[in-house]
């Protein structure tokens, strides 16, 4: 679900920021938009049909959980640009705590699968992940944390 637009604004209100009429009209227009897509999938209203179920309601706070956390990690982001930290020093943290949660997830399969995979797990971190963070960081670097959340 696309809370992330919304969810900047209300943390902007938190912290005393002016946010103009605009960005409130575009992130309500943006998460009611996304209600009613999801109300059209499960009521079965649209080419995907979905029943609601304990692993759909899953998914839907899963995703909004997902979305609280981009932006808390978009706006800690942003001030740790706006205090002097490059963007390799910011990605360099990140991807520390990545490697460690996903370790701590897989331990047990871990070297299994990745010694005989070596290229394309390689090919998907080049690829997948730190060329969309790098970018994303700079983008972060350069505009609002609304922006970016719009963005993505």
């Amino acid at each position: 679900m696309d809370i992330e637009p919304l969810f900047v604004l209300v943390l902007a209100v938190f912290a005393k920021e002016s946010i103009s009429k605009a960005n409130w009209v575009i992130s309500t227009g943006t998460i009611i938009a996304c209600i009613i897509l999801i109300l059209a999938v499960v009521s079965g209203k649209s080419a995907v049909q979905m029943d609601i179920t304990l692993p759909v309601i899953f998914a839907l706070i899963a995703s909004v959980g997902c979305g609280v956390g981009a932006v808390l990690c978009t706006m800690y982001s942003k001030k740790l640009s706006e205090v002097g930290w490059t963007t390799s020093m910011i990605l360099a943290n990140r991807y520390n705590g990545i490697i460690l949660l996903s370790f701590f997830a897989t331990f047990d399969i871990f070297f299994k699968y990745f010694s005989g995979n070596i290229s394309c797990v390689i090919a998907v971190i080049a690829v997948g992940v730190m060329l969309p963070m790098y970018l994303l960081q700079i983008g972060i670097q350069y505009c609002s944390p609304l922006i970016v959340m719009m963005s993505l």
